[in-house]
């Protein structure tokens, strides 16, 4: 099946004016906020700037020849704001307006239709500085500004575009903060919404009166294609948020005068819209000729609260890393209204799985208060890591790769990834001391040229009032761009002759360490991983034994595995301390009390049975044993030793009291079922909501009230029908006679 576009389709290419014309302090033009953006310390990467672009301002007329060559049927251009009105009185400038109309005469001869934005973003920093499209007044400077354009150009034009994209200049501009004018202010970004909207229906108004009603008028929108994750509910309804946000916040008061109320309620906790007046929306409704869409690809939708993102280090600065390093948090609904009914481990799992697509990238899921601590623990962004030290960093890193290899087959162990030392591009220069001698040039000279050359040197000061600046002397980049041409640079030798560098040194490129990471001031290495469906101890056994098996270190290197492992081991060894000195306790205190070892030994025969039904609660319910179980083992024996004390007493009261060993233990098992059943009750209903909880916090009190739910279940059943038993046949052998009589001294 074949299609082919009809006979008067345009075809056309488009451009921006700060991103093509250069000349940005020619020709009257005055600063726009992204002159001001690419001034800012760490606002773009590679600090390149639109003062020279592609130079269209110069050579737009080899341009639209390219253009005629290619068969390009129109020239979607737009004009700078403030290369036209270069400063708040109003006042046009002579020199933009002759640019435009000679670029557009050129366009004409060419055969290119001339189609215009009249705003593609770079807002004039004047107006920035009067708050920017937050600022009401901005929209009617805008109507100004396309007034102005309309009646010098006039019917030239082919097409009117009012607007491109004013969802990037409101919500990136202003919400996002990483493009101009780089504002990070979620309220500011929903005003400058409604304003942009203002300014296109204001422009269409202006264009209409001063060129009448025919003209062609559009604005051009990207649009987003949204498509819920799954039919879950809360990813319909974030969809529908999305559509709303990016869609119909534009397409509502433009198309048919009337913001959805869904919008208002959805950004209430943002703002109060009180800036949209009751005669805005007239404004902004005006009959288009056709709508422009930019399209560029599907966004998939899951619900949660918000997602806010973190590019590079910390706020407070204390990590070192660097852009590479994302973060992204994410308020997620409470799990009970989860509809999909995945438990968090299943929907990290599928966050997992989606993302896997993306090549080379390690994940790392967490929660904030768990990520420092287990970073403030492993000293790497991951809950557990093998660091690998060393002095080569190059060699502790080869270790650390075959390592991830190794723990990549160990089952249960996630998110697995090697903190890379190396990675940063370096430009070696190796002075040779043997040819600066047979040249008779001072090491100093060679390395102050090349610091002055490459780098730069400061060769004077320029004051501006109270300012004062470093005058760079530096070469230009042609001469400093690669190897050959720093090594083409000369040095002075101490007869007058002029060497090159490279005749002096050794002149390469390697990669070099990023970062340098240091425990107790030596280097290390480190691979990061988590441990999931599978509890951590094992887990890392099986890891150590690996790697010990297939790892052979070289003198001088060491492992070391820190994090949550290291502090599981710390509290398991404690535990393996505290355990036994409980019990012990115990049975001194049932010593004291029984005033023998039989009646303390009995009693702690609940012990075992006890553990027995927490370890069974564990296994069905699926829960790893961990440090917060332990406790609840410990808990759980104190309760049981409580229902052998009260059993054995009643038994021995009954004794006492003439009855037959057999009815003794009888009545007393009668005597105590209501209490023995009450204590486990009510025990268990009081930890059932700790036992069912998903909420924050619920990871560490789950597994204590499950044991002890479950061991509470097991020694009830023990107490009542195994216990006595046991008791009888004791009793039976070491309080009575051959003849089978009871020795009263003895109980």
């Amino acid at each position: 099946m074949s299609r082919s576009f009809p006979q008067d389709f345009i075809w056309g290419t488009a451009t921006a004016s700060f991103q093509v014309e250069g000349a940005a302090a020619e020709g009257g033009r005055t600063p726009s906020i992204w002159d001001t953006l690419c001034l800012r310390e760490g606002a773009v990467i590679d600090k390149s700037d639109g003062s020279v672009a592609c130079d269209q301002y110069h050579r737009y007329p080899e341009d639209i020849e390219i253009m005629k060559q290619l068969g390009v049927s129109a020239y979607r251009f737009s004009i700078s704001w403030s290369r036209v009105i270069p400063d708040i009185n109003g006042e046009v400038n002579p020199e933009g307006i002759a640019y435009y109309e000679g670029l557009i005469d050129v366009l004409h001869a060419a055969g290119i239709k001339a189609f215009v934005t009249l705003y593609h973003w770079d807002l004039p920093q004047y107006l920035e500085d009067r708050g920017g499209w937050a600022n009401r007044e901005t929209a009617y400077k805008f109507a100004e500004y396309v007034g102005v354009v309309a009646r010098v150009f006039g019917k030239k034009v082919d097409s009117w575009i009012t607007l491109n994209e004013p969802w990037c200049a409101a919500y990136l501009g202003y919400g996002n903060g990483v493009p101009a004018p780089g504002v990070v202010d979620y309220h500011k970004a929903l005003r400058a919404v409604h304003h942009l909207n203002l300014a296109h229906g204001l422009a269409v108004t202006t264009l209409r009166e001063i060129l009448g009603g025919d003209i062609d008028v559009s604005v051009t929108l990207n649009l987003a294609a949204n498509v819920a994750e799954t039919d879950a509910p809360e990813d319909v309804a974030a969809k529908r948020r999305a559509d709303l946000m990016s869609n119909e916040v534009w397409l509502g008061p433009m198309l048919e005068g009337k913001y959805d109320p869904e919008i208002f309620e959805a950004t209430k906790h943002i703002t109060n819209w009180d800036y949209v007046l009751p005669s805005d929306l007239d404004i902004i409704h005006q009959p288009l000729q056709n709508l422009g869409i930019n399209y560029y690809s599907s966004t998939h939708v899951q619900g949660s609260e918000q997602v806010l993102s973190q590019i590079g280090r910390p706020n407070d600065g204390i990590d070192a890393t660097g852009f590479y390093n994302i973060e992204f948090h994410v308020d997620i609904y409470p799990e009970k209204d989860w509809e999909s009914k995945l438990t968090k481990l299943q929907l990290i799992d599928k966050m997992q799985e989606d993302l896997s697509i993306y090549p080379g990238i390690d994940f790392n899921f967490s929660q904030p208060i768990t990520d420092n601590v287990e970073e403030a623990a492993s000293g790497v962004k991951g809950s557990i890591a093998v660091k690998v030290f060393g002095k080569d960093l190059y060699e502790s890193e080869k270790l650390a790769v075959q390592i991830d290899k190794i723990l990549n087959t160990v089952q249960g162990i996630e998110d697995l990834g090697v903190i890379r030392n190396i990675g940063q591009p370096e430009l070696r220069i190796e002075l040779n001391e043997r040819q600066l001698a047979r040249y008779g040039v001072a090491k100093e000279d060679v390395q102050s040229i090349i610091e002055m050359a490459i780098g730069g040197k400061s060769a004077s000061l320029l004051y501006e009032d109270e300012r004062k600046f470093n005058i760079m002397v530096r070469y230009s980049e042609e001469f400093r761009q690669n190897e050959e041409e720093i090594g083409k640079i000369l040095v002075p030798a101490m007869d007058g002759t002029m060497v090159p560098i490279k005749e002096l040194a050794d002149i390469t490129t390697i990669t070099g360490p990023l970062l340098i990471f240091r425990d107790n001031h030596a280097r290390f290495c480190a691979v990061k991983f988590s441990v999931r469906g599978r509890d951590m101890g094992t887990a890392v056994a099986e890891a150590q034994k690996k790697v010990n098996a297939s790892v052979h270190l070289p003198a001088g290197y060491s492992l070391k595995w820190t994090g949550d492992f290291e502090n599981q081991q710390r509290a398991s060894k404690r535990l393996a301390q505290v355990l036994p000195i409980s019990i012990a306790i115990i049975f001194i205190i049932l010593f004291i009390l029984f005033s023998n070892a039989r009646d303390a030994g009995l009693v702690l025969l609940n012990v075992p049975f006890a553990a027995v039904g927490g370890i069974a609660a564990l296994l069905i319910t699926g829960f790893n044993f961990s440090i917060s179980a332990g406790i609840g083992f410990i808990a759980l024996f104190g309760i049981c030793i409580q229902n052998g004390v009260i059993m054995i007493s009643d038994i021995k009261a009954n004794l006492k009291l003439g009855s037959s060993l057999q009815e003794a233990t009888k009545e007393g098992v009668r005597s105590r079922i209501r209490p023995v059943i009450m204590t486990a009750a009510m025990a268990a209903i009081g930890l059932l909501p700790a036992a069912m909880s998903h909420g924050i916090g619920s990871e560490s009190q789950r597994p204590l009230a499950i044991v002890i739910i479950g061991g509470l279940i097991g020694a009830t059943f023990f107490a009542l029908f195994i216990f006595p038993l046991i008791v009888e046949v004791v009793y039976e052998r070491m309080l009575y006679d051959k003849n089978g009589k009871l020795l009263q001294r003895r109980i």
